[in-house]
């Protein structure tokens, strides 16, 4: 958690290498302010997470889904778009062509987040 800010997400510090002082400032006050009028995307995520786990989905359930529902938002995130098309022909490649792998995830999913 970033200290001081009430952010869930990790401060610049953690990965903001070859930033100034000012700099990380600036940034760590920016999530600040954001998390301030709306929920992260960890916090997003962990909501999801917590409803899926009244479900009896599976960790290969979870993963494609997710790649099926970002291929709809694609249009909508075209910046995104090469990106869920990468990871759609990962799960897809994985399904038909490593089948025997997808077992180790055919398992309920975790109580928490990873």
């Amino acid at each position: 958690m970033a200290e001081g800010t009430g952010s869930d997400q990790p401060t610049v510090e953690s990965d903001g290498e070859g930033l100034n002082d000012q700099s990380r400032q600036n940034i760590n006050n920016l999530v600040a302010k954001v998390d301030a009028v709306m929920a992260s995307p960890a916090s997003r995520a962990l909501k999801v997470w917590n409803a899926l786990n009244k479900t009896d989905l599976t960790i290969w359930d979870l993963m494609c889904f997710t790649v099926e529902a970002q291929g709809f938002m694609a249009t909508m995130f075209p910046p995104f778009g090469p990106l869920i098309k990468n990871l759609n022909l990962s799960v897809y490649s994985t399904h038909y062509f490593q089948a025997d792998q997808i077992a180790q995830w055919e398992q309920p999913l975790p109580e928490k987040l990873p």
